[in-house]
């Protein structure tokens, strides 16, 4: 879920450390606004040298599954990318993954 419950697609990323939400548009320039501003119940602390803003206590539903408290990165960085920004793997106990079938299941770590 992206800012005020829009659905977004994440791209699920084994090297992700945070979640990471991306500017709107393959052709987005850093110092273009973001396409969404954060979710207004977050508290966002901005770091200049990054160029992100850092969204904490953030809940992400993924599917039937609720994340709580996570913090996620909305980067300023230009990207051409097919997915609105990167879910880091690290936050789920089991991956399973069905090339043939089409889909993934994932079972958060409680």
């Amino acid at each position: 879920m992206g800012p005020s419950g829009s659905v977004v697609q994440l791209q699920l990323d084994t090297g992700a450390k945070t979640p990471e939400l991306f500017p709107a548009g393959h052709d987005a320039h850093p110092s273009q606004p973001w396409a969404s501003q954060p979710w207004s119940e977050s508290v966002a602390t901005t770091s200049a040298a990054d160029g992100v803003t850092i969204l904490s206590d953030i809940t992400i539903r993924v599917g039937k599954t609720t994340l709580p408290g996570l913090d996620v990165v909305q980067s300023r960085r230009a990207v051409a990318f097919d997915s609105a920004g990167l879910l880091p793997a690290s936050i789920f106990h089991r991956i399973y993954i069905s090339h043939s079938g089409g889909f993934v299941v994932l079972n958060p770590i409680e």
